[in-house]
């Protein structure tokens, strides 16, 4: 049996309350002050956590896709905290990269010299109601290659792809010094960490506009990186060895 732990089912705060909101017809019809909603939702979710860290401990191998997942895992399953854990980083597809041709992108002057570009996923539980026309992946990899940095804002982030598509077309990134990016990222290698502060961010982005001996050193460095450990090939002969017991 296998798992592959990316996401714990046990959810933030605001997770739980989107839940609550947006399930508020399936609630249990409890009267009175003994049996009040939110008893009924918490109970549920006990419920569905102590169903989840039972059967994870079935498990004959538990992988995760970083170490700062490991670190969550252990902290949220109490039982399993002494449980071997193994590292098993996704995959990027390189070649899907490697086949698309830039295109033009008519919001981008030719002329734009320095360009900060930084990719999230909007969603539902932070309440963005925009209608958001998406980047077809031609547009977004022209992007990519043309911007001097990708700025990557999430916090304690499991992984993050976004970094390691940045680093593979050779552009720098400038993310915070927290989660998945500790471990995709080599700071003053592949990219720059920071800070979760404005004035962080404000510097390496000042350091990466005067800096141009240091932005060519990271467009080496990021393709290279991603290609040894981040690449289709290294996922397949990674997950080869965890299979066969052998150690990488």
């Amino acid at each position: 049996m296998w798992l592959f732990e990316a996401q714990l089912m046990r959810g933030t705060k605001e997770e739980t309350e989107l839940f609550r909101k947006y399930n508020s017809d399936k609630q249990w019809d409890c009267s009175g002050d003994e049996c009040r909603e939110e008893d009924s939702i918490d109970s549920y979710l006990y419920f569905l956590d102590s169903i989840e860290e039972f059967s994870t401990g079935l498990a004959d191998v538990i992988c995760v896709n970083s170490m700062f997942t490991a670190s969550v895992f252990k902290q949220t399953f109490k039982s399993l905290k002494d449980r071997e854990l193994t590292v098993l980083y996704p995959s990027l597809n390189t070649e899907f990269f490697d086949k698309t041709e830039e295109c033009s992108i008519p919001e981008i002057p030719e002329s734009a010299e320095y360009i900060f570009t930084s990719l999230n996923r909007f969603e539902v539980k932070k309440n963005i109601k925009l209608a958001i026309e998406a980047f077809a992946d031609e547009e977004k990899i022209t992007l990519l290659r043309r911007s001097r940095a990708v700025l990557y804002t999430p916090h304690n982030e499991h992984f993050g792809i976004v970094p390691v598509e940045s680093m593979y077309v050779g552009t720098p990134v400038i993310a915070v010094n927290s989660g998945g990016p500790k471990e995709s990222i080599v700071h003053l290698e592949t990219g720059l960490l920071a800070e979760q502060l404005p004035e962080a961010f404000a510097e390496c982005m000042a350091r990466l506009i005067r800096d141009e001996p240091l932005v060519k050193k990271l467009r080496q460095m990021g393709p290279k990186r991603v290609h040894d450990l981040f690449a289709f090939e290294a996922f397949s002969s990674r997950l080869d060895h965890i299979v066969k017991g052998e150690e990488f």
